[in-house]
């Protein structure tokens, strides 16, 4: 969860600081919940309530997403599973571990 609370952090100061560049906090601190979903699903671990709130949370950044220029067209595909269909997303990580690890 540290990995979260540092892009919350950074979050906190572009907002303040540089408001113009701000999409770049927002596509950090969605892709850090992204991640500690998908090693959460890898390592089977369960999720406590404070990250499933903030995976809800991400939801508000898919219009910082999808208009960054600089992120390929595969991530933020993997970006609208995660934040709108986590549990198909949740089932392409479990296939693809299965598949992986055979």
């Amino acid at each position: 969860m540290d990995y979260i609370y540092a892009a919350e952090e950074q979050l906190e100061f572009f907002t303040t600081k540089y408001p113009h560049l701000r999409y770049i906090a927002e596509t950090n601190y969605a892709f850090s919940v992204k991640s500690i979903f998908q090693v959460s699903v890898e390592r089977k671990l369960q999720l406590t309530d404070e990250f499933n709130l903030k995976k809800k949370e991400v939801k508000k950044y898919y219009k910082s997403i999808l208009n960054n220029k600089y992120i390929t067209m595969k991530k933020k595909l993997t970006y609208i599973l995660f934040a709108f269909f986590s549990i198909l997303y949740k089932l392409l990580l479990k296939f693809k571990y299965f598949i992986v690890s055979r």
